[in-house]
């Protein structure tokens, strides 16, 4: 969803050739940027229901990471559970490639 969610608002920006925020498209600080866009009506609801589906799935994310981070606490040391993969594995597939923690957490469990 959130990949699908990013899609879509780069989108209008392509359609309507934007030129995009210094600093990142979905960052904090851009939030007015988007909200202050000169668009037809229907794509200004598109970007507001999108905006707010970032909203929405951020603390999810975030509420995964913190579960992966508690059942995995010390991933150098320790063999995840019930797969047998041995220590970097899950950490780094995140941070290294910006897999979202929940498809590093299955790929790694097989």
């Amino acid at each position: 969803m959130l990949t699908m969610t990013h899609n879509r608002l780069h989108s209008v920006v392509h359609r309507n050739n934007l030129v995009p925020p210094e600093g990142g498209f979905f960052a904090d600080k851009n939030r007015s940027w988007w909200e202050s866009l000169t668009l037809p009506p229907v794509e200004k609801l598109q970007v507001r229901q999108d905006l707010a589906m970032l909203d929405h799935l951020e603390p999810q994310i975030a509420e995964v990471g913190q579960e992966l981070a508690r059942q995995w606490p010390d991933p150098l040391h320790r063999t995840y559970h019930k797969t047998g993969v041995q220590g970097t594995a899950l950490p780094a597939l995140p941070s290294r490639t910006g897999v979202p923690p929940l498809l590093a957490a299955r790929t790694v469990a097989g």
